[in-house]
């Protein structure tokens, strides 16, 4: 009989935590895993990444039969979810990100379910008001584990939480992408893509790549720049190409479910973000053989790249020069370029979904012992 594993996110409308939830839930459930997949704290939404039919997609939106987000419904909702996990009564339960992790975690105090709490940022640089580390600290030791992704993540849930128990365990890297039945396009023909996939927020220092691009525009006329994701930055971003009259060559695309078709259509990739938890769009971009550019930050590049091997990597500062350096290399060293992308494929082994899953199924067998 297979053995049931609810898996909560807080949304699938994008971003890279949720499609490495649903890289996770498709290949569990062709493991002998019934696997359900809730978006807790959403306000319903659509779902923009693949998912296997074997996997059962819920909203506790539609549960609560409520789309607002005030503080009583994250309250009802928490009851709510405690009751879907006391009728389910799955054998184990992940979340992603700190919310619901949090969430996740009181919704099943006293059932004697497993929880795997896993945080998707490195946390001294998350921006979560202060009631959440709060609870954080006060919730993550009743976790049956807290799964960090890289050993900077496990330093400080070992110095800031002691009495929480923790394990590494990095993202896994899918090639190809899950192809959606329908597919993205693009009108960009003949153009050479620079290409960026992230959140639209502030961390993601997606401004200092649109700067770094348009000092270059006029001298590499056959460029242009796009940008997947979406979130709070997108209207000062806006703001930013109509000043600088980039509307021909910054393309924000917005979210896709086809990410596949814009890996294959770029040339290079670009992350120049303040901080990450475990770079997935990084990961993918190289699994795809693309030569990438990437900011020094905490945590995951250094890991993952070494400067002129496999790709670039760029100090932060507080000016784009040094990323606008780093595009030029790239644009004008093409065949530099293409040695360092054909490097970067060493990725596609190194986090298979097979090596990563049973990093989960180890700890889950733990837990039962």
């Amino acid at each position: 009989m297979k053995k049931k594993l609810l898996f909560l996110v807080s949304s699938m409308e994008g971003g890279g935590a949720e499609r490495v939830a649903a890289m996770l839930c498709n290949h569990w459930s062709k493991c002998d895993y019934d696997v359900t997949l809730m978006a807790t704290y959403s306000k319903r939404g659509t779902c923009k990444h693949v998912l296997d039919d074997d996997v059962k997609l819920v909203f506790l939106a539609d549960i609560v039969n409520s789309r607002t987000d005030s503080m009583y419904m994250k309250i009802i909702r928490t009851f709510r979810l405690r009751k879907y996990i006391k009728d389910a009564r799955p054998e184990y339960i992940v979340s992603f990100l700190t919310n619901v992790n949090i969430g996740a975690i009181i919704s099943s105090l006293g059932l004697n379910i497993p929880v795997f709490a896993s945080e998707r940022t490195y946390p001294p640089f998350n921006n979560w008001p202060i009631l959440y580390n709060i609870l954080r600290r006060l919730f993550y030791p009743r976790a049956t584990c807290i799964i960090m992704q890289t050993q900077d993540g496990m330093n400080w849930l070992e110095n800031a939480i002691s009495s929480a128990t923790g394990s590494i365990i990095e993202n896994p890297v899918i090639h190809p992408l899950p192809i959606p039945n329908k597919r993205a396009s693009n009108n960009l023909t003949n153009r050479k893509i620079l290409l960026s996939v992230a959140r639209l927020s502030k961390e993601k220092n997606i401004d200092m790549i649109i700067k770094a691009f348009n000092a270059l525009k006029n001298k590499h006329h056959d460029w242009d720049l796009v940008i997947l994701g979406e979130g709070s930055e997108r209207k000062k971003l806006e703001s930013l190409i109509d000043k600088n009259h980039l509307h021909d060559r910054v393309h924000l695309v917005g979210r896709t479910s086809d990410p596949d078709f814009w890996y294959n259509q770029a040339s290079v990739f670009i992350m120049y973000s303040k901080f990450e938890g475990f770079p997935n769009a990084l990961v993918e971009a190289m699994s795809y053989g693309l030569p990438v550019i990437s900011s020094r930050c905490k945590t995951g590049p250094e890991d993952i790249l070494t400067n002129h091997e496999n790709g670039l990597l760029v100090e932060l500062i507080s000016n784009p020069a040094k990323l606008q350096d780093a595009i030029e290399f790239m644009i004008t060293n093409p065949k530099h370029a293409l040695k360092m992308g054909e490097a970067a494929k060493v990725v596609r082994e190194h986090y298979t979904i097979q090596k990563i899953s049973n990093k989960w199924f180890m700890a889950f067998e733990r837990s039962t012992k």
